[in-house]
């Protein structure tokens, strides 16, 4: 499959000067050079990465595909959901995978997709069969989203959605000001997600919650991820320079 994204470096040289201003400016991160362009739309990002939510005794599997929009450093990031797929097979979850990667620039950075976001213990015999089985020179593995392990993790996910989609909450600024805050997760066409994010109950036990609610558990747990470690990010060094005698 032919990728729709193309991967774009600025000048070597900005990278040093990048990492200079941020030790100037005490800043603990800077933005990587590299981002990458949608040659179908024109659209740009700082990074793109995939999910799965495996189905549950009802509910379909789900996969995805989420990117982030080139931003500014100081800048919280804007999600969007760029295409979505949905089986009760396992299998044919970890084909889309496969062809999700390749068309969304796997092969253009290796930054890309080293794995996707998701449960790596449920069906990692069928994934394991699966890589074998196709030879691959890249084995397609999963990682469990942060706090993962926790009791609470549905919840997690939820919250780290509702922040993005509250387009009615307003805060204070320095001065006092109302300022609005607007949606940093874009839906888009994809109904699969939207449609979940519907039909969700609260009540739900948790682990009914990650069972019946893939898409959820996709979506939101690899955004509450990424937005705790940034990977579109570098750190920073000690000062640039320092005055003899202070």
């Amino acid at each position: 499959m032919t990728s729709i994204i193309r991967c774009i470096t600025d000048e070597v040289k900005m990278t040093q000067a990048r990492e200079d201003w941020a030790k100037i400016t005490g800043k603990s991160t800077y933005n990587k050079t590299v981002y990458y362009h949608n040659t179908e739309n024109g659209q740009l990002y700082s990074y793109i990465a995939g999910a799965v939510g495996w189905p549950g005794k009802v509910a379909q599997g789900y996969v995805c595909v989420i990117a982030v929009d080139k931003i500014g450093t100081d800048v919280e990031p804007t999600y969007r959901i760029l295409e979505e797929y949905e089986s009760r097979i396992p299998g044919m979850l970890i084909l889309e995978c496969m062809k999700l990667r390749l068309k969304y620039g796997a092969e253009e950075s290796s930054e890309l997709f080293p794995f996707w976001y998701g449960d790596e213990e449920r069906f990692a015999s069928v994934v394991s069969d699966w890589n074998i089985k196709n030879e691959l020179s890249t084995f397609l593995t999963f990682f469990a989203p942060d706090d993962w392990d926790k009791q609470n993790r549905f919840e997690l996910y939820v919250l780290a959605l509702r922040n993005l989609l509250d387009d009615t909450k307003k805060i204070l600024d320095n001065q006092e000001n109302l300022i609005h805050i607007k949606k940093r997760l874009i839906i888009g066409p994809c109904a699969i997600f939207r449609n979940n994010l519907s039909d969700l109950q609260t009540e739900k036990t948790m682990d009914d919650a990650i069972e019946g609610y893939p898409p959820i558990t996709a979506v939101g747990g690899a955004i509450h991820t990424l937005s705790s470690i940034k990977p579109w990010t570098m750190a920073s060094g000690k000062n640039v320079f320092c005055v003899q005698g202070y």
